[in-house]
C-alpha cells in the first residue's frame, strides 16, 4: 500500500545518506613534504628559500568533499608548520631528515626536535656529533613520529641550538593515517537508530484467519437384502440367451462369417 511504499523510500534515502558519509570518510587524503637546501639557526626550521619548497607529487588534500584547503594552509613553507585541518582530527605520521654538518661548529652541534605548538616534544632530539675534518664531518640524520592530533593542531621541527654554520637537505612530511571519525561515528546521525528522524517500519494490519482441520464423519449403515426374482425363467431359455450366434460377429465393413471346412 502507499504507507508501506512511502516508508521504504524513506529507508533507502536514509541508507543512501549513510553510505555517502562512508564514502566521504574513505576519500579523505592529506599529505605534503617540503624540502630546502639547508636550515641556519636556532628556531623553526621552514623551507622557503630560493632552493626550498614542495616536494614533487608529494602534496594531496581532501578532507571529505572539501578540496580548497590550500597547501599552504596545511603545510606553510614560511613558517615549516604542519596545520590539522577542521574535520580531520586523527592520526598522523611525520618524517623530518637532515645532514648535520658537525666538525665546523665553533659552538655545540646541531640539535632537532619535533615540536606540537611550538613546544619540543620530548623522545624526538635528532642529534650528531661526528668526524674528522672539515670535509668529513656531515652525519644525515632522520626521525619519524606517530602523533594523535586535533583539528588545527600544529606540528613543526625546532633547531634547539644556537649554531654558527648551515646543515644541509633538510626535508619534512606529514600524512594522515587514520581518522577518528571513521571510528567514532563513521555513519553519523544517519547510524543512529534512536533519532527522531530514523525511518522505521510500522506492522500493517493482519486479518485473523484461523485454519480449521477437516473432520470426518461416521456414514450412516445401510442394510442389504437380496431378493429373488418371483418369476424366473428356464435355465434352457437362460442358456438360450447367453449363446453368441454367428450373425453376431457381423459388421458393416467385415464379415467375421465363419465357414465350416471337412
Amino acid at each position: 500500500n502507499d504507507k508501506t511504499m512511502e516508508e521504504r523510500n524513506e529507508i533507502i534515502k536514509w541508507a543512501h545518506q549513510r553510505a555517502h558519509l562512508h564514502e566521504d570518510i574513505l576519500k579523505t587524503r592529506i599529505t605534503a613534504c617540503a624540502h630546502d637546501h639547508a636550515h641556519f639557526g636556532k628556531g623553526p626550521v621552514d623551507y622557503s628559500s630560493k632552493d626550498g619548497g614542495y616536494i614533487a607529487d608529494s602534496v594531496s588534500i581532501r578532507v571529505y568533499n572539501t578540496t580548497d584547503i590550500k597547501e599552504e594552509d596545511l603545510l606553510s613553507l614560511k613558517t615549516g608548520i604542519f596545520k590539522v585541518p577542521v574535520n580531520a582530527a586523527g592520526e598522523y605520521v611525520f618524517t623530518f631528515s637532515v645532514t648535520i654538518d658537525s666538525f665546523d661548529q665553533k659552538m655545540m652541534a646541531s640539535s632537532y626536535s619535533f615540536a606540537k605548538g611550538g613546544t619540543k616534544i620530548e623522545g624526538t632530539e635528532i642529534y650528531a656529533d661526528v668526524g674528522t675534518s672539515d670535509t668529513n664531518d656531515r652525519a644525515p640524520g632522520s626521525r619519524q613520529i606517530f602523533l594523535k592530533l586535533k583539528e588545527n593542531d600544529e606540528i613543526s621541527v625546532i633547531q634547539t641550538r644556537d649554531t654558527d654554520i648551515e646543515d644541509f637537505h633538510v626535508s619534512f612530511c606529514g600524512a594522515l593515517v587514520h581518522l577518528d571519525k571513521a571510528s567514532e561515528s563513521p555513519g553519523g546521525l544517519f547510524a543512529d537508530a534512536t533519532a527522531p528522524e530514523f525511518p522505521l517500519g510500522t506492522l500493517a494490519d493482519q486479518e485473523i484467519w484461523e485454519y480449521q482441520s477437516p473432520v470426518f464423519t461416521d456414514s450412516v449403515p445401510i442394510d442389504y437384502e437380496y431378493k429373488e426374482k418371483e418369476n424366473k425363467p428356464p435355465f434352457q431359455d437362460l442358456f438360450k440367451e447367453a449363446v453368441i450366434e454367428i450373425k453376431d460377429w457381423k459388421t458393416p465393413e467385415t464379415d467375421w462369417t465363419l465357414t465350416n471346412k471337412n
